[in-house]
């Protein structure tokens, strides 16, 4: 009887977190939280002699592009939702706390360690929407020597700050200026996961 109960209890769990992800595919609506660099290492020769300037001029700038130009970096196509709404703030907070000792190197092989993830988005502080489905593009690593990005693609409960799932892309920078060229490979990922990437989640998580 006590076995039955326990393979009852979970059975409900599985239940429940699959109805509690379920939210990311079902929700006609997503918050984008932008892009936090708050943990993340940019590579290489970057072009610029201050690591003050990539801190607090770079990304904003990067954060503010994708933000404005909402055709180019089309996040309703992506994540197939109805409205998308933009609230930068609690990022915007986060990236000011970017360690600039450690922000900017010549030194290839970091990694961001993903079980970190949840510690991040719990640091959040309340931006204009206070529920809902949030995204969130947690930055491992510009890498210049190697020409890629890498994001883990985090979507999240805002009330709670629940992580439903974090999922790590990658992408190929490509444009004029280092604002448009690192933008480049935010760009090549959202194609990839409108492609492809989003489907598979959905397969993976709701299966």
């Amino acid at each position: 009887m006590k076995k039955l109960s326990f393979i009852f209890l979970l059975l409900v769990v599985k239940i429940l977190a699959s109805q509690s992800v379920s939210e990311v595919f079902t929700s006609k609506s997503l918050v984008y939280y932008g892009l936090d660099f708050s943990h993340a290492r940019l590579i290489g020769d970057f072009g610029l002699g201050s690591t003050s300037i990539l801190k607090y001029k770079m990304t904003a700038s990067w954060n503010n592009l994708v933000a404005t130009e909402q055709k180019k970096f089309d996040l309703k196509r992506t994540f197939k939702k109805r409205e998308v709404y933009y609230d930068l703030m609690p990022t915007a907070t986060q990236n000011e706390k970017i360690n600039e000792s450690t922000f900017h190197t010549f030194e290839s092989g970091y990694q961001l360690n993903p079980e970190i993830i949840p510690g991040i988005v719990r640091e959040y502080i309340n931006g204009e929407r206070t529920e809902g489905v949030g995204v969130v593009f947690i930055v491992d690593r510009f890498d210049k020597m190697h020409e890629k990005a890498f994001v883990y693609i985090t979507f999240f409960d805002i009330a709670t700050k629940e992580v439903y799932f974090s999922e790590m892309a990658k992408g190929s920078p490509g444009g004029m200026g280092l604002r448009n060229y690192w933008c480049g490979a935010i760009s090549s990922m959202l194609i990839s996961i409108k492609n492809n990437k989003y489907d598979s989640w959905e397969n993976k998580y709701l299966k």
